[in-house]
C-alpha cells in the first residue's frame, strides 16, 4: 500500500465518521436519508508528512429543512474523529517483540 493510500485511508475515516452522524441525525429526527452524501478534499503539507488540509461537503437530501441546518452542522463537528483532528491526541508507539513478555 503506497503513502498516498494510506493517507485517503486515514481521511476516509473522518469521512465515514461524519457521513454516520449526519445519517444518525436525519434518522432520529425523522427526516429522509435518500440523497445524503459526503464530498471530499485534501491535500498532504508541502513541507511535512502530514494532511495539510481537509474539505467536507455534507450533501443534503433534496427538502432538508433549514431549519435543522446548524444542529446538524454541531452533530457533525462534534464525532470524535473529527474532535481528534482538532485537538491532536496524545500517542505513544512501543515496539515489542513477539513472544516476550511486556
Amino acid at each position: 500500500m503506497g503513502a498516498e493510500l494510506k493517507d485517503e485511508a486515514w481521511v476516509a475515516s473522518l469521512v465515514a465518521r461524519v457521513g454516520m452522524a449526519a445519517r444518525e441525525f436525519l434518522l432520529q429526527q425523522e427526516l429522509p436519508i435518500e440523497g445524503l452524501g459526503l464530498r471530499i478534499q485534501f491535500a498532504m503539507g508541502v513541507e511535512s508528512a502530514r494532511v495539510a488540509w481537509i474539505e467536507l461537503h455534507v450533501l443534503l437530501p433534496a427538502g432538508f429543512p433549514e431549519s435543522e441546518r446548524e444542529a446538524l452542522l454541531r452533530v457533525v463537528e462534534h464525532c470524535t474523529v473529527h474532535q481528534s483532528t482538532r485537538e491532536a491526541p496524545e500517542v505513544r508507539i512501543e515496539l515489542v517483540s513477539r513472544g516476550r513478555a511486556a
